[in-house]
């Protein structure tokens, strides 16, 4: 498989070069700079004109990329090389086993963790609701009869309490891949969201997953602020409609370039309810943002009044999941433009 050019072969090679502590620099060099443009590329994914700055904490794009990364590249263990890289590819993936393939989605899961953990620590000492809910989760966490928080390489996971006869290894799984298996509901508690995380964990077929506890909380974050913090709520005047309206376009620009993007290329969304699903949720973001009616009407009531005779039933077995998290990504993303801009 390639990479921009790049075969993961070449990685694997890298990779027992750096183990064998006979380690070229050309190779090193390779690695680093290989890990520098997957993190640097998810920090642009995120980043998508509204999701993330990281010039907000004076950092630019390719910094934070490479702080993100410096971890991983830390040699101060007198029995490892270089052991966060150690302890996931050897101890963990056994990765001379593997195929070229799966050695690449690793290292790609890897970054992507570590780019998520370090843009936690940057906003947690400026975000107070983020916070609150790390301390929230570990509380909720704690007296869980199914999962529990464990350290790895240096990080804070959430996994299953007890394995499966037979089973001796733990995937790792995304923010993405948990966000989209939340089930929404009116005036949910953290309880039930904690609840819901050690489902997607338990019951995942023969495999057994666990998830940093900082994806989960950014996650859990951006999909149930205001049911969380509706403290930090608050809508903006009308008297702003039109500037509001621009943001609302930006906001799904956004949306139609990333998410319903990759649902299109993908074959999960026909390209005719893709449509319906940007209509719907502009008409959503108009109520709530613009006229400052935003509850009076349900998620399904949204997508029904362009797609008739749609039942509650059909709605939830064939779109609730992608409905609802393209909303609520999207109004996050409306909170973030107003708060920076207005």
């Amino acid at each position: 498989m390639n990479h921009k050019g790049i075969n993961s072969t070449t990685l694997k090679a890298a990779l027992k070069s750096i183990f064998s502590g006979e380690q070229s620099y050309e190779k090193l060099k390779y690695l680093i700079n290989f890990c520098h443009k997957i993190a640097l590329s998810y920090i642009w994914l995120k980043t998508g004109k509204t999701k993330f700055r990281a010039d907000k904490f004076g950092l630019s794009a390719n910094d934070l990329a490479f702080d993100s990364i410096a971890d991983l590249f830390k040699n101060d263990d007198p029995y490892k090389t270089y052991p966060e890289l150690y302890n996931y590819f050897v101890e963990h993936h056994t990765y001379e086993s593997l195929d070229e393939t799966d050695v690449l989605i690793l290292l790609r899961k890897l970054v992507f963790s570590s780019v998520n953990h370090r843009i936690f620590r940057l906003y947690q000492s400026n975000d107070p609701a983020l916070g609150k809910l790390i301390r929230n989760i570990k509380l909720s966490i704690k007296d869980h009869p199914g999962i529990e928080l464990t350290r790895l390489m240096n990080k804070e996971y959430i996994k299953p309490k007890f394995l499966p006869s037979g089973i001796n290894t733990v995937q790792d799984i995304g923010g993405d891949e948990l966000a989209v298996s939340f089930t929404p509901k009116n005036n949910i508690t953290l309880r039930e969201i904690i609840n819901q995380v050690a489902d997607t964990l338990l019951n995942s077929g023969k495999d057994v997953r666990k998830i940093s506890l900082t994806e989960a909380a950014l996650s859990i974050r951006t999909l149930f602020y205001q049911e969380l913090f509706p403290e930090c709520y608050s809508t903006v005047s009308p008297l702003l409609r039109d500037e509001i309206l621009m943001f609302i376009k930006d906001a799904i620009g956004f949306l139609e370039n990333t998410i319903i993007k990759k649902y299109r290329i993908s074959a999960k969304l026909h390209e005719s309810v893709a449509e319906i699903f940007i209509k719907a949720i502009r008409e959503l973001l108009i109520d709530e943002f613009v006229e400052l009616n935003g509850h009076e009407k349900s998620y399904y009531e949204y997508l029904s009044f362009y797609i008739p005779g749609l039942s509650e039933e059909e709605y939830g077995v064939k779109y609730r999941t992608k409905f609802e998290y393209c909303a609520k990504i999207t109004k996050e993303n409306l909170r973030t433009l107003l708060k920076n801009e207005l």
